[in-house]
């Protein structure tokens, strides 16, 4: 297994976690190194769905930290 695989998975799995996000909830995520930056309202949410995008996608369950912009 490369690096370069993990990069891929992982990409995919933010994509899925995107498409659902739009498509199901009508919440905007936007992508910036590993991350989606999201509405603070939203967080609970989009933490739920980004885990069971790796799970389904990747097989496991990522460890996620939520920060929040002041």
């Amino acid at each position: 297994m490369t690096w370069g695989y993990l990069q891929r998975r992982e990409a995919d799995a933010d994509i899925m976690t995107m498409q659902r996000l739009s498509q199901g909830y009508d919440i905007p995520a936007y992508p910036v190194y590993g991350s989606l930056i999201v509405k603070r309202s939203d967080a609970p949410l989009v933490k739920r769905i980004m885990k069971e995008s790796f799970e389904s996608g990747i097989g496991f369950t990522p460890i996620l930290k939520v920060n929040v912009a002041n």
